[in-house]
């Protein structure tokens, strides 16, 4: 992604929590900067175990220097399922 993304741009990438030492070196090693955290609140839980599993997690990462925002979105917000489209393909 590093690659085709255009210079001073910024991506969303989600991982996975129990990987994420592995995301983080991938995404450095490819040139990219850590500049926020995501958290979708789901209104379901995906998986339980120790915990119920009810948000998804997502790095928003930097290539070069983008512009900064005049008004920053929130970084916790609302996650609406649409369905598996991939089981529909």
């Amino acid at each position: 992604m590093f690659r085709v993304l255009k210079p001073n741009s910024l991506m969303v990438s989600f991982y996975g929590w129990n990987r994420v030492d592995k995301f983080v070196d991938a995404w450095k090693k490819s040139g990219f900067h850590i500049v926020g955290h995501l958290v979708f609140k789901k209104r379901y839980a995906s998986k339980t175990g120790f915990l119920e599993h009810s948000h998804e997690n997502a790095y928003l990462l930097a290539k070069g220097r983008p512009v900064m925002p005049l008004k920053p979105m929130k970084d916790v917000k609302s996650w609406q399922y649409t369905g598996n489209i991939a089981g529909r393909l």
